[in-house]
Parts: structure tokens; C-alpha cells; sequence
């Protein structure tokens, strides 16, 4: 019984002969093709278990029948061996590029040939055709295949074409995200699509829709992809930073359809894509396999967007408290004053300061001292909307920038962080208690960022000196 059936296709006859020989010889049963379109049927009709390949022949070149064959759901499985006499490094990158298994020269040793038909014949899936001879393809359907296959490299090309566009931008995270999902939605007319970017001390979590969206279900979704995450990877991975971008008004249509393609690289970065919707039951199997070769691609884009995002976090942030730095805090204050001015719109600036900072330094130490504004930093940031803007201001002094918010608005969130820092116990020597005061003021008459802070650098005066652990509001009749 021979060992595997091999089909051999080369338009010279001489090889053919002598191939035919040599695997004879060791136990095939050889069948032989000189051309590509003669391959094909014989693929079809006779079921080969491995394929020998030569580039140039008529009518159909052996790039073409590789690319062809493991395209096919049918014969993809099939190892196809490129077996040519081109041995430059484009031939060799082209031809692999075709989805064949090997790629080898004729002027090699026999033996090698010999050693790869072995490996791959080893490596190849069991997949019983026993007495089964799939229906023989016209020339016309292989033509049609071809154009097919053809057109979907065209496509798949294009939309990645679109996506590695982005990626020479290095974009803002947020828009990379809308960016890729925007290129996916001609593929995926999707509900809802979501990305979580996970590390191990850090994750985000993004999410789209195309309807109105209520927090609960943000919150669900970004649970299950957490959740998803964890049991691929095995991991535990930190609650993550939420973004929503939402449009419309409608409900979300309910539906039971998600999908899920995760990809992770060597730098533990791990990417995982969200996908709900009707339109995800509708997904054949080759639209997936675009998708995912899409979505591959995208993962280093949005990757490279995250890492540099990170890069300049870290020199916009103050690395003890994790707000803002100064400098970045004052640039935002003043774009946001001066949208605020052309659109005639609300903003509130809060100033605070910790109550008798010095004698905790004084008596625990700096590092003591360190610990509460790193504390203080995070109860700032869990009080603060999204729309606001906190960073540490100087010292023992943070900012918190409140657009779209009156006085008597932003007086109510400076009661409430007031109290919530009154009632903590800070985990010092034991634990210790500590109080801040607060200086809020409105936008309302100013007429420079300077004239801004001033206004609340006055109020939070006040709240001293009425004797801390107390919230102002600058009032201009009082010029506090």
C-alpha cells in the first residue's frame, strides 16, 4: 500500500519523469499535472494528500493554484510544497505568501525534498476522503474562483490600506478607536462595538453605539469582556477606564448575537473587540475571516495609539497624585475658558487646600505626607464627572475645573469632596483625620484666565480664614 498519494505538477515533462521516480521509489503513488488548471481538477477529483508545485506553467502560474487551493474550505487543509528553480528572496517571499506550506529550489538535494514531503504528511490534519472524489470544476468555475478570490484580496487590502492610514497619524487613542471601528461598520453594521486594551496594572475599556445607551448596560458589557479576558488569559486584570461614544436616541435593540476576537502581543498589551448586533448572525464564515485579519491589523494600530498615549500621560500627569500636572492643568483651563467666552456657556473653577498640611509633614514625616496627597488624589478623581478636569495645583493645593457647571453647582460638589475627606480615615500612624477648604468661582465678568483664578485663589483665602473646613464661593459684591 503506497505511503500518501502525492500530486506533482510541473509543465516539463523530463521533471515530472524523474520526480515521478524518485517518489515512486520511496513508496507514493504519484499523479502528474503540467499545468495549473489541470492541477486544480486533479485536487477535486483525486484527492491528493500532499501537492509538489512548480511557478511557471501555462495558463494558471503555481502562485495562483496555491493561493487558490487554500482559499478553498475543501482543499485548504492539502500541504502544498512550491517546488521551483526561482531562488531569489522575492520568489521565496511570494510564494509562502500564497499560503503554501514550503518553499523549496530544485537545485537542492532530493533528500531534503524527501524530509519536508515527511514532515508535512505528518503535520497534516486527518481528514477522511476515502472513496469520496469532490465534483469536478469547469474552467469556468475555477475562473470564477479566481475572480472571486481576487476581488476579496482587493478588499481585505483596502479597508487594512484605510487602517494603516491611521496608524502614520499615531492618533489620539479615542480616534483611533472611532477611526477602526468606522472602517469595520462596512464590513459589521454593528449595534454596539467595544475594545478593552488590558494590561496588567492598567486597562481601558471603549465603547460605541449607535442608540442611546444607559450606564447599567456600559457597565454589563464592560464586566463580560473583563470577565471574557480573564478566562482566556488565565489573568486578573484591573477594573478599567471607560469611554463611551454614543449616537442617537433610540433604544438599543435587544439581541442575544456577540462576537469576540482577541489578539495580544509581546509587550503584554492584550486587545479584545466587541461586537452586538443582529447583524453579527449574519456573519458567514468568510466574512469572519476577513473581519479577523482586519481586526489583527487594527490591534497594533489602536496598540501603538495606547503606547502613545501613555507616553504622554506620564508627561502631562503629576506621579504623585495622578491628576494633571500644573502646566497641562493651565492649558486646559484656559481652552476651556475661552470655549466657555465664545459660546456663552457656564464653567467653575474649585481650588482646595489641605488644612494644616504642614504639621503633618512636620510630625510623620514627608513620606507620610506623600501618602495622604496620593490618597487625596484618587478621592478627587472617583468625585469628579467625566467632563471635569482636576489636577494638583501646587504643593499641598489642587484644582478642579468644572465646565458646562454654575457656582451654586460646583459649590454642591466641594461640599460633597469636603465631607468625603472630613469623614476618611487617612492610614497614617494608626490613621488620622485631616480637613480641606474650598474657593469656587464662576466665570461670570472675567475677562482673563488670571482674573479666573484669582477669583478663586480669593475665595479659598476666605475659607481660611473664616477658619477651614469650609467651602466659599467668590461673591463680587464681597470681593472675596
Amino acid at each position: 500500500m503506497a505511503k500518501a498519494k502525492v500530486l506533482l505538477v510541473d509543465d516539463s515533462p523530463f521533471v515530472l519523469a524523474m520526480l515521478s521516480a524518485l517518489l515512486q521509489s520511496e513508496g507514493y503513488e504519484v499523479i502528474t499535472a503540467q499545468d495549473g488548471l489541470t492541477a486544480i481538477e486533479l485536487t477535486y477529483t483525486e484527492n491528493p494528500d500532499i501537492i509538489l508545485l512548480d511557478v511557471m506553467m501555462p495558463k494558471m502560474n503555481g502562485y495562483q493554484v496555491a493561493r487558490l487551493l487554500k482559499f478553498e474550505e475543501q482543499t485548504k487543509h492539502i500541504p502544498i510544497i512550491i517546488f521551483t528553480s526561482k531562488d531569489k528572496p522575492i520568489d521565496r517571499f511570494w510564494g509562502l505568501q500564497t499560503g503554501a506550506d514550503a518553499y523549496l529550489v530544485k537545485e537542492e538535494e532530493h533528500d531534503k525534498l524527501l524530509k519536508t514531503i515527511e514532515l508535512l504528511l505528518k503535520k497534516r490534519p486527518t481528514i477522511s476522503h476515502t472513496g469520496i472524489s469532490l465534483e469536478r470544476p469547469s474552467y469556468l468555475d475555477i475562473l470564477i474562483k479566481t475572480n472571486d478570490l481576487l476581488d476579496r484580496k482587493l478588499y481585505e487590502a483596502t479597508i487594512i490600506n484605510r487602517i494603516t492610514e491611521l496608524g502614520k497619524k499615531i492618533p489620539e487613542i479615542s480616534a483611533a478607536v472611532k477611526g477602526v471601528f468606522k472602517h469595520v461598520e462596512e464590513l459589521l453594521p454593528y449595534e454596539i462595538a467595544a475594545l478593552f486594551l488590558a494590561e496588567q496594572e492598567k486597562s481601558r475599556f471603549f465603547i460605541l453605539t449607535k442608540s442611546k445607551i444607559s450606564e447599567e448596560m456600559v457597565q454589563k458589557i464592560s464586566k463580560h469582556c473583563k470577565d471574557f479576558l480573564e478566562k482566556e488569559k488565565d489573568m486578573d486584570f484591573p477594573d478599567p477606564e471607560i469611554t463611551v461614544f454614543e449616537s442617537g436616541s433610540e433604544e438599543i435593540k435587544d439581541s442575544q448575537n456577540t462576537y469576540f476576537a482577541l489578539f495580544s502581543s509581546e509587550g503584554g498589551i492584550y486587545t479584545l473587540f466587541f461586537f452586538y448586533g443582529e447583524a453579527v448572525a449574519k456573519l458567514g464564515q468568510s466574512e469572519k475571516e476577513i473581519l479577523n485579519l482586519i481586526l489583527e491589523h487594527a490591534s497594533i494600530i489602536l496598540e501603538n495609539a495606547y503606547l502613545y498615549e501613555k507616553i504622554r500621560l506620564k508627561s502631562i500627569t503629576d506621579e504623585l497624585t495622578g491628576l494633571y500636572n500644573r502646566r497641562y492643568f493651565l492649558e486646559r483651563l484656559e481652552m476651556e475658558w475661552e470655549r466657555a467666552k465664545r459660546y456663552k456657556r457656564p464653567i467653575s473653577l474649585l481650588l482646595l487646600d489641605i488644612d494644616y498640611f504642614k504639621k503633618i509633614n512636620d510630625t510623620y514625616g514627608h513620606l507620610a505626607g506623600d501618602r495622604v496627597l496620593r490618597t487625596l488624589g484618587k478621592i478627587v478623581s472617583q468625585h469628579m464627572r467625566r467632563s471635569e478636569i482636576a489636577g494638583r495645583y501646587g504643593g499641598e493645593e489642587f484644582a478642579i475645573l468644572a465646565p458646562e457647571t454654575d457656582a451654586e453647582s460646583a459649590v454642591k460638589l466641594g461640599e460633597r469632596l469636603r465631607k468625603t475627606i472630613e469623614n476618611y480615615s487617612f492610614p497614617i500612624n494608626g490613621y488620622i483625620n485631616l480637613t480641606i477648604s474650598i474657593g469656587v468661582a464662576d466665570a461670570i465678568g472675567v475677562n482673563s484666565v488670571t482674573e479666573f483664578i484669582q477669583r478663586a485663589d480669593n475665595a479659598l483665602y476666605k475659607a481660611k480664614e473664616a477658619g477651614r473646613n469650609r467651602v466659599v464661593k467668590w461673591e463680587e459684591d464681597k470681593k472675596c
